[in-house]
């Protein structure tokens, strides 16, 4: 399943229940999902994040790992407020 901007025009409600349907139906371990996403929420519960720079992946591991690694991502989760 690819997913491009999937929640950018939903409310935090309807957000919510889709993220945890997918979150069930991507448990079951048959199914995988792309997220393209520019909201780093989107991106909290993914087990691997590329972060792709200039056509270039400069970084890559889940939200923890890059939120506590120097780089681009972590300065884009510092703007962001998180």
């Amino acid at each position: 399943m690819m997913f491009d901007e999937a929640p950018s025009a939903l409310d935090t409600v309807s957000e919510s229940l889709v993220y945890n349907a997918l979150a069930r139906i991507l448990s079951a371990g048959q199914q995988t999902a792309v997220f393209i996403a520019q909201r780093l929420s989107t991106l909290k519960n993914c087990d691997r994040i590329p972060v792709i720079n200039e056509g270039r992946i400069t970084q890559d591991g889940n939200f923890h790992e890059l939120r506590q690694s120097p780089g681009s991502f972590q300065d884009l989760v510092e703007n962001d407020r998180f």
